[in-house]
């Protein structure tokens, strides 16, 4: 049996010589690395910032490797398996050699084996492109020095074995197609439609975790893996269970010479043939059936930390009051706590000292492992657990694509037919809880049901807003029109609770129900009573307390006056049964009362790169704009170009530009200001600590802008890339007014 295989692969290797099946394969492997090195290389920026556990070669060869699994690697099998294929159609090849010495078993496989060799061998080239285009690349470009810059050879093997894996599916499909379809044309159409369709599929974000295409490209956009520490992904047994499939339907059909003798003919093949597919079946059944995260003995916060600052605390808070329900001490990089009081299914905000923040889902009886990742100014969170998938899609209201009932609402088009309205946002409502069931992690794991109900409210939520939209617009235009709900609007309309605390993490929810308790109490409103009366109203609770905190902070922000921000606390937070809600108010009130405009600018010291010291009164008779920044705050790389820009404008005028940074880190703001512009005084406060507690800075950037008196014009002035920017300092610098 042997012997006889190797005749017929030493016969195959002969045939193929001038076929070009192999030049093909190398051609395509190179062309991703190629373009990739060509691109980067004319950018010139991609690697010189910090990074941290990034490998350069890695980084290299995953990159561009979408290119190759999406479309390269299925083009060359859909067309090598056809060449193949092809060559014994054309030439009476299959009959002849079935009229040697050698097995059916050996002519089929050998050819089979050919195409597997060459799949390899293009993805070994493809690796070893990426890892000389990437030395090539260092050569030429300074890449930081924070990239790893050993040779990872066994990740990569790994990330290579699992995309020829993948490959298999879609191997054994087109060659079972090209040897049992005579005509060239045909394999080759059913492939590229096989292909255009994953391509499709994919920016419809359609998960056809059952189709061949996407086994591969799945590979081919998690070359490290899934989240679960799996050798194989769900994706990849897949394509070995389809690839036996294929290769036995392929096989029999081809040695028996037709479907009917192949499955139906005799007996014993039709059982063969019935046991093999259920098999296969059931076994892919498994794989594709998405399985959900098991709750955890305890509920459990814990993580790891690297970063080029020290992080003392990692702190756990509420969503809508920030109220910190654990303080987490930090030691040896890492930190744990178990909670021992209920926690509602809901989103929480982590923060990392003063540095960076996430949000992430969990409830009680999870296991969450956080694993923050700070940098320069590049900052990543990874959250693993008991609770992949939510933590991975994150809130999710539905589709981001055009809605066509929105647009023809801004419209004000077919305002006079309500059942149109009504089909429209039912239709697009059930259509954005499709896309919600296929958002499953490539470990096929799926959210668990109180994610699921909660993101299904949310989007009800969304399309009840639509609903509402429509209702004003058709009041203005149609009063007269009487409307009756269908049983679908009827059904979406009731499917949100107006008191669901699960909800309430959520700022979509809050301004829903604001706006409900308003629409619902029109009388009430014109007759002079406030949200924060309506609200307060409410049967008393936790729901209660945290709309009211809610509403109770968003009018103190938005109020300019110290009377009037102390007359809401006073009146409002005695209603709220909870002292820390209370508590964090009072201090939110103080911190604007101290920053309300014309109380004077609390005195701070600050020094330039040369050590020259600078203190607020120094610049009295002047406006004085501060721009607070940190090197690792990517927002604030963002305005500094917009800040240049406005600085440049205005520098004639009575107004002093300062940039003062706050970074923990000396030496990250002494290289930063190598690559800033001189104009802009730099500064940087002699008590960072202080400097972020005189002015409140939770939040960078931040603009605050001091009047010439030497009293607090805006704490929170707006960013300059704003188009608001210009007309209000204008008005204050007292220019072009008329």
């Amino acid at each position: 049996m042997l012997e006889n295989f190797k005749i017929a692969l030493r016969t195959e290797r002969i045939k193929i010589k001038r076929s070009g099946i192999f030049t093909l394969g190398w051609i395509l492997a190179l062309i991703m690395p190629l373009l990739y090195f060509v691109i980067i290389s004319v950018e010139g920026d991609t690697y010189i910032d910090k990074v941290t556990e990034t490998n350069f070669f890695f980084n290299f060869f995953e990159m561009p490797l979408q290119g190759l699994t999406g479309f390269f690697l299925p083009l060359l099998m859909i067309i090598t398996a056809s060449k193949i294929a092809q060559i014994d159609h054309k030439n009476k090849g299959w009959q002849l050699m079935e009229m040697q010495p050698i097995s059916k078993f050996s002519i089929y496989f050998s050819k089979f084996l050919i195409l597997c060799i060459n799949i390899v061998i293009t993805i070994l080239l493809y690796a070893i492109a990426s890892i000389v285009f990437a030395y090539l690349y260092s050569l030429i470009v300074d890449v930081h020095p924070s990239y790893e810059m050993s040779l990872p050879l066994e990740a990569i093997s790994y990330a290579c074995l699992r995309i020829f894996i993948a490959s298999l599916a879609i191997l054994s499909f087109q060659y079972a197609l090209s040897v049992i379809i005579s005509g060239f044309i045909w394999a080759l159409v059913i492939g590229f439609a096989m292909l255009l369709t994953q391509l499709f599929a994919e920016p419809f974000q359609l998960n056809l975790r059952w189709y061949p295409h996407n086994f591969l490209f799945v590979a081919g956009s998690n070359p490290k893996g899934g989240l679960i520490d799996s050798f194989l992904l769900p994706a990849e047994w897949l394509s070995l269970i389809y690839s036996f499939l294929f290769l036995f339907l392929g096989f029999y059909w081809y040695r028996f010479k037709g479907f009917y003798s192949a499955f139906a003919k005799a007996v014993p093949r039709t059982i063969t043939a019935i046991l093999v597919l259920v098999i296969c079946s059931a076994t892919a059944y498994y794989f594709i059936t998405p399985k959900t995260m098991e709750p955890f003995q305890k509920t459990v916060v814990k993580g790891t930390i690297n970063a080029d600052k020290e992080i003392k605390n990692v702190y756990v808070r509420d969503l809508v009051t920030s109220d910190t329900i654990a303080s987490i001490p930090v030691k040896d990089n890492a930190f744990r706590h178990v909670f021992t009081q209920e926690l509602t299914p809901q989103f929480y905000n982590v923060v990392f000292d003063k540095y960076n923040q996430a949000n992430f889902f969990m409830s009680s009886n999870d296991s969450i492992q956080i694993k923050e990742t700070l940098f320069g100014k590049k900052a990543t969170v990874s959250v693993l657990g008991t609770r992949i998938s939510e933590n991975a899609q994150e809130v999710f209201y539905g589709g981001s694509d055009f809605s066509y009932v929105s647009y023809q609402l801004e419209n004000n088009m077919k305002l006079a037919d309500s059942e149109y309205y009504m089909e429209q946002i039912y239709d697009e409502y059930e259509e954005d809880l499709s896309k919600l069931k296929s958002k499953i992690s490539v470990d096929h794991i799926k959210a668990r049901p109180d994610f699921l109900d909660r993101s299904k409210k949310l989007i009800a939520v969304k399309f009840i807003n639509k609903w509402n939209s429509y209702l004003k617009k058709k009041e203005i235009y149609n009063p007269d029109i009487a409307i009756a709900l269908t049983p679908e609007m009827n059904d979406l309309l009731n499917s949100v609770s107006y008191k669901d605390e699960t909800l309430l993490s959520d700022p979509l929810y809050i301004d829903f129900i604001k706006n409900y308790l308003v629409n619902s109490n029109k009388v009430a409103i014109e007759n002079g009573t406030t949200k924060l009366e309506l609200i307060a109203d409410l049967d008393e609770g936790t729901f209660r307390d945290k709309m009211l905190f809610s509403e109770i902070r968003t009018q103190l922000n938005e109020s300019k006056k110290i009377a009037q921000r102390d007359s809401i606390y006073n009146h409002f937070s005695a209603v709220l049964n909870n002292d820390s809600y209370s508590k964090i108010l009072d201090d939110t009130r103080k911190s604007l009362n101290k920053l309300s405009r014309g109380q004077e600018a609390l005195d701070f010291i600050s020094y330039d790169k040369d050590g020259k010291e600078y203190a607020l009164a120094d610049f009295k008779g002047k406006y004085v704009l501060i721009d607070s920044w940190a090197s690792w705050c990517g927002p604030c790389k963002q305005q500094e170009p917009f800040y240049v820009k406005k600085m440049t404008k205005y520098k004639k005028e009575n107004i002093v530009f300062t940039s003062m940074n706050i970074d923990v880190k000396k030496n990250d703001w002494l290289e930063d200001l190598t690559e800033m512009n001189k104009e802009i005084l730099q500064l940087r406060p002699k008590n960072i600590n202080v400097f972020s507690d005189l002015y409140n800075i939770d939040s960078i950037p931040r603009f605050i802008l001091i009047a010439p008196d030497g009293t607090i014009d805006d704490a929170d002035f707006v960013r300059p890339s704003s188009n608001a920017f210009d007309d209000l300092l204008d008005a204050k610098l007292g220019l072009n007014l008329e």
